[in-house]
């Protein structure tokens, strides 16, 4: 293997530069290039303001950590007000000055100390449209006896919530109600049996962020096992029943959240229009994840765009503090279970990069989003272990680059199980309903069951036989039926249309009923070469010897595959294009950055990692200590190591130029080996599919 060493050096065209990060890359040539890598064919590269990874949703931004600005002149806006344990009263304090409460006089420039003084549960609130809510790190009990609660009252405490966020003026100028950092994020937990914790009722142009949403309570509302909530009698103890509640609202951002643990539902929300979510996590709540099914209208319109969502363990409750999930339950029991549900609705729902995980019912149901204009599209999304449906769609849809895994038996003898219903709706992996005229697209995806079906389409209304559902360059794997042990899954079932909507091509399919084989180009009875077919322990990578190798279409098939790694020209069947590195390139990094208001991120916050990455100025000492991977959070999942993720972000986002071939970037540990590599986030076709570790042996 021949090794050589070249040093790269970035400057950023900024007014002051005082961060330098040093690190080692390793590069690795691929024996099969999977798309071209772009990086620098040259040693010095000078970037403009426009290269740095912008605010436009990117995954480079998605990368930025997400910290409040600290004043109101940062946010070209409305006032910016601030809340911290230690502040004091709406009377003691102004809340507009990041300061403690000095402990005596009225008035003064300090912060309050509670959410509730800023948005008190009789109203009206004290801040103004387009103003920003910042919070700071803390526990803040919300509802009865909480500071700033007087007005709450102990025959009702159920009322005793946030009254509604004010509207920003327009979706430009959002309200803001914003963690100040998103690596601790400030915990709102409700108690008292508060009907929500925070209020989104007729609201619009809000972004509300870096926050931790949850109760201090492991019951779930009307349980029948050994859970319920008590109801009854007050005190009712220190649990609420849904963390976000929202109706009539438009143009919302929910960005890096963890809302979990509640009584009843995370978000119960309808009558929505062009929501966006980012990096919420949604779990552990009693009956369901996110529930769109209010009183009245349930519909919503325009686009709701949902990135790095996270729906998992809903249908269960979740232990305190131990964050468990225990007694999961489901409709036989009294219960629901799903993952996402919801009313009657139409939109344009985009669902990338997210995951719905062990729900005790359906995973994702959008079975309701029939009215005329809805529109479905999921990319880089797995659904598995739900005890129902893993994705349930209706009318136009694409899919593509997912993996849906249904081992609809999976709560069966755990012990967090009370009662829920093994592979509920025949436990079919992926459930689609077609109304007349249709098409729906299901492209270079996975899908394992042990469920009736892989896959089943239905007709709603008057179908007239031009319905179509194209599935290309898909692994299909079936397994014994976990309610008929003496039968096998089936490929397909459709009984309702006039015409069979199922057009398979460039299928590889193995272990179906009837030895399925529809498609003229289709790979059956063969082993698929996955790294494993266990029910549940699926792995739907590609060995080196998988027939899906090369063996699909490119017509239609997506540039990338599940983890962002560029396809070629002969794309692979399933989710994962098959790739692997032969040959070493090391290059040692020198990044200079400048720590000033947009790139502040880059130095200050961005430098984290084992031994071996700390910041100096330029020709100067090493700033301070080590920094420890402990600290480093990303804003798209909890692994010790994102901070390195960040730092490729970055080097990617800044060298684009194209060497030819193909690449993967590689930093090795000194701690934590048993996580390595990690994969970076896989939803930018940007980073070119390459997966991140440290090496600090290159420095």
């Amino acid at each position: 293997m021949t090794k050589r060493r070249i040093s790269v050096h970035w400057s950023l065209p900024l007014a002051v530069v005082i961060g330098l990060l040093a690190f080692g890359i390793v590069l690795r040539a691929a024996e099969r290039p999977s798309g071209l890598a772009r990086w620098a064919s040259r040693q010095s590269v000078v970037l403009a303001d426009s290269d740095l990874p912008s605010s436009s949703g990117d995954l480079a931004a998605s990368a930025q950590p997400e910290l409040a600005p600290t004043s109101s002149s940062s946010l070209g806006q409305g006032a910016t007000y601030y809340v911290r344990p230690d502040g004091g009263s709406s009377e003691q304090c102004t809340g507009l000055v990041d300061a403690p409460y000095p402990g005596s006089g009225t008035g003064r420039p300090c912060a309050w100390d509670h959410p509730f003084r800023a948005l008190p549960p009789a109203g009206p609130a004290r801040i103004a449209g387009g103003d920003t809510l910042i919070i700071k790190g803390g526990s803040y009990m919300m509802g009865y006896g909480a500071p700033g609660a007087q007005g709450c009252e102990s025959d009702y405490p159920w009322d005793c919530y946030a009254c509604p966020i004010p509207s920003g003026p327009d979706p430009q100028h959002p309200t803001r109600i914003l963690g100040a950092n998103c690596s601790n994020p400030p915990e709102l937990w409700g108690t008292e049996r508060a009907y929500m914790v925070l209020n989104l009722t007729d609201v619009s142009n809000v972004e509300v962020a870096c926050l931790e949403v949850t109760d201090h309570s492991s019951c779930v509302e009307s349980h029948s096992g050994s859970l319920e909530c008590n109801r009854d009698t007050f005190p009712y103890g220190p649990w609420a029943a849904k963390g976000i509640y929202a109706e009539d609202s438009a143009n919302v951002r929910l960005r890096s959240l963890n809302i979990h643990g509640l009584a009843a539902a995370g978000v119960h929300a309808g009558r929505l229009s062009d929501w966006t979510v980012e990096n919420v996590r949604i779990a552990g709540n009693g009956w369901v994840g996110w529930d769109g099914d209010i009183d009245g209208d349930d519909a919503n319109s325009g686009t709701m765009r949902f990135q790095r969502w996270t729906v998992e363990w809903n249908g269960c409750g979740e232990t305190y503090p131990g964050g468990q999930p225990t007694g999961c339950w489901a409709q036989t029991a009294g219960g629901y279970g799903d993952g996402v549900g919801t009313g009657t609705t139409g939109g344009h729902w985009i669902i990338e990069d997210s995951a719905f995980l062990h729900n005790t019912s359906d995973g994702l149901d959008l079975l309701y989003a029939r009215l005329p204009g809805s529109l479905i599209e999921i990319r880089r999304t797995k659904a598995e272990g739900n005890a129902g449906n893993q994705i349930k769609t209706n009318g136009p849809t694409l899919i593509e680059n997912s993996i849906i895994a249904g081992n609809c038996g999976y709560f069966e003898g755990q012990p967090f199980t009370f009662n829920v219903d093994a592979c509920r709706a025949a436990g079919n992996a992926l459930s689609l309903s077609l109304r007349p005229g249709d098409q729906v697209t299901v492209t270079n995806c996975t899908l394992v069951s042990e469920g009736d079906c892989l896959i089943v389409a239905n007709c709603e209304g008057n179908c007239d036989g031009s319905e179509s559902v194209r599935l290309r360059n898909n692994i299909f794997q079936g397994h014994t039926d976990f309610l008929q042990p003496d039968d096998i899954t089936c490929l397909a079932y459709q009984e309702t249309f006039p015409r069979d909507p199922f057009d398979f091509d460039y299928s590889l399919i193995a272990g179906v009923k009837d030895e399925a084989c529809p498609g003229a180009h289709d790979i059956c009875g063969v082993s698929p070469g996955l790294v494993s077919t266990a029910i549940d322990a699926f792995d739907a990578h590609l060995r080196s010897n998988s027939p899906a190798i090369n063996a699909g279409t490119s017509v239609g098939a997506p540039l990338d595959d599940f983890d962002g790694r560029r396809r070629d020209a002969l794309p692979d069947i399933g989710a994962y294009e098959w790739w692997q590195a032969t040959n070493a390139l090391y290059l040692p990094l020198i990044i200079r950055l400048a720590c000033s208001d947009s790139s502040l991120w880059q130095v200050c916050h961005l430098v984290c990692g084992g031994k071996g990455v700390r910041p100096r100025p330029l020709g100067g000492p090493a700033l301070g200590a080590w920094y420890n991977a402990r600290k480093c959070r990303g804003d798209w999942g909890d692994g010790p190591m994102m901070g390195f993720e960040r730092i490729a972000l970055v080097a990617w986002s800044m060298i684009r130029q194209s060497t030819g071939a193909s690449f993967e970037l590689v930093l090795r540990p000194v701690r934590f080996p048993q996580r390595w590599p990690i994969p970076i986030p896989r939803s930018s076709p940007r980073i070119g599919g390459f997966h991140v570790a440290y090496n600090p042996c290159l420095l």
